[in-house]
């Protein structure tokens, strides 16, 4: 559960829940499986691990939380508005794995049965559908959770309004243990990157994000950035003030490159005004489909939840399933 506040802080009685899938869909393709070294496949040989591992961070959060209202916010797959102000926006990531590709339809299969609603909006990313969403939900009286790894989004929080929610695959190896979930309140965010939610986006206009490829002030890293937002409290006085930094370096780029630190700026900040409602009839958390579950989990062959979801299956489903036998040539496939 979120973390507690205290008796003066007013506690949003209703939570909405936006789950940037995309950022899930790619952590759970490349996350290692306990006692795995080849991908998750049926025997088709379609590739089902990462339609596998959202499934069950579904599954957890649904029982784990029991959110009032959720969806499940996609990207819209065409250029974005940060693709026509910077050409090399995300220039440089690789394009999606095949592997992946081909179990995006069966994720969003996953989510229908689980009647979670898709959302998305041509031309701007999920992030900024997110923060729309979580701005509008915080004006409601509603509290709104951000189901996101991803740092970008740190800037929205807003105690106790707005909140991400960090879940963490425990294996993976780290230098530091980190819990299974973190619950990221504007105390987190701070002590994890060493500024408040709102220079979130001052701090990555200065040191860049390699993930996006946006450039930010060169010779800036993280700990420069943290120094100079500290000292001069954002970018554009930063900027205006450059002499005042003692750092050499730091204040001939400040000087130097102030376009550039400005659009890296406009580029790591999400909007909160897209033309998207957050309809929470829509919104409202629904009982699965079981038959439509048994179906799609039979298909993955993900024997346990076929089992789980037998109950809804017809005669003949279950018949077929009974005779839908393999050969077992490895441990592994056990």
């Amino acid at each position: 559960m979120p973390p507690k506040k205290t008796s003066t802080d007013t506690e949003p009685k209703e939570r909405v829940f936006l789950i940037d899938s995309m950022s899930h869909i790619f952590r759970a393709f490349f996350a290692p499986m306990s006692g795995r070294t080849e991908p998750l496949t049926n025997s088709r040989g379609q590739v089902t691990q990462a339609v596998f591992v959202f499934t069950n961070m579904l599954r957890k959060l649904l029982a784990d939380e029991k959110p009032h209202y959720i969806t499940a916010v996609f990207e819209s797959e065409v250029p974005t508005f940060r693709h026509d102000s910077y050409a090399d926006y995300k220039a440089n990531r690789a394009a999606m794995p095949d592997e992946l590709q081909s179990q995006i339809p069966y994720i969003k299969r996953v989510c229908e049965v689980f009647s979670i609603p898709m959302i998305n909006a041509p031309g701007f990313e999920a992030d900024d559908v997110i923060g729309t969403l979580a701005v509008q939900a915080a004006e409601r009286g509603l509290q709104a959770v951000i189901v996101s790894n991803d740092k970008d989004m740190c800037q929205l929080v807003r105690d106790a309004a707005i909140i991400c929610m960090r879940q963490n695959s425990q294996n993976v190896k780290r230098k530091e243990p980190v819990p299974p979930v973190e619950w990221c309140d504007e105390h987190w965010v701070e002590a994890k990157f060493g500024v408040p939610p709102r220079q979130i986006v001052d701090l990555l206009g200065l040191m860049g994000d390699a993930v996006d490829n946006i450039p930010g002030a060169p010779g800036i890293g993280a700990k420069g950035a943290v120094q100079i937002i500290t000292q001069l409290g954002s970018i554009e006085n930063a900027l205006e003030n450059w002499e005042q930094v003692k750092h050499k370096t730091y204040r001939e780029s400040l000087r130097d490159n102030a376009d550039i630190v400005r659009q890296s700026k406009e580029l790591a900040t999400l909007k909160t005004d897209v033309s998207v409602e957050l309809d929470l009839d829509k919104l409202k958390h629904r009982t699965p489909d079981r038959a439509a579950a048994y179906t799609l989990f039979r298909e993955l062959e993900f024997q346990t939840l076929t089992r789980e979801f037998a109950d809804a299956a017809s005669h003949s489903d279950a018949a077929s399933a009974e005779r839908n036998y393999r050969k077992i040539t490895k441990n592994s496939e056990l």
